[in-house]
C-alpha cells in the first residue's frame, strides 16, 4: 500500500496502460526496434513467446493460489484501490513479470549489448503490477526467477 501511495500520476497511468498484454507487447516491440534497429520483433513475436509460457503461469497460479493485495488489505486495516480490472487469478507469481523477464532474457541472449535496456523495461513493467495494486514485490521477484528458469532451461524458443 505504501508503494502505491508513493507512486506518481505518470506511474499510475503507465500501470493502467501496461495492464493490457497488447500494450506491453507493443512497448517491447518499440524498445526492441529502437535498440536493435529492426522491426523483426513485432507485437506478434512477443505474443508468441507469451503463449509458450502461459500454461506454466496458469499452473503456478493455481498451485500457489495466493490472494492478491487488494483482497487481503481490508483484513490488515489497509486500503488498496486497484487501478485495473480484477485479474481473476491468484497473485503468485506475476504473469506480467514472467513475460517481461522472459522477453528481456531472450532478447539479451540475441543482443547482449542491449541487455541493460531490456532489463530496465522488464523491471518497469513488473513494477506496474505493484502500483496497480494486484501484486506484492515477492510476486514480481518470483516472476523474474521463473523467467530465468524458463530461459536457462530452453523452455521457450524465439519465434
Amino acid at each position: 500500500s505504501d508503494l502505491m501511495a508513493e507512486s506518481e500520476a505518470w506511474e499510475r497511468e503507465y500501470a493502467i496502460r501496461m495492464d493490457s498484454p497488447t500494450n506491453y507487447y507493443q512497448e517491447w516491440a518499440n524498445l526492441a526496434a529502437s535498440e536493435v534497429g529492426s522491426d523483426k520483433y513485432s507485437l506478434e513475436w512477443f505474443r508468441d513467446i507469451s503463449i509458450q509460457v502461459e500454461g506454466l503461469i496458469d499452473y503456478l497460479k493455481i498451485m500457489y493460489s495466493r490472494p492478491r493485495p487488494y483482497q487481503l488489505a481490508p483484513l490488515l486495516g489497509k486500503n488498496i484501490e486497484m487501478l485495473v480490472t480484477d485479474p481473476q487469478t491468484s497473485a503468485y507469481p506475476s504473469g506480467h513479470a514472467i513475460d517481461s523477464w522472459v522477453f528481456a532474457y531472450v532478447l539479451s541472449r540475441l543482443h547482449p549489448r542491449c541487455s541493460e535496456s531490456f532489463e530496465r523495461l522488464a523491471q518497469a513493467i513488473s513494477d506496474t503490477r505493484i502500483v496497480a495494486g494486484v501484486h506484492y514485490p515477492s510476486d514480481i521477484e518470483a516472476g523474474r526467477r521463473v523467467a530465468e528458469f524458463i530461459v536457462n532451461n530452453d523452455l521457450v524458443s524465439a519465434p
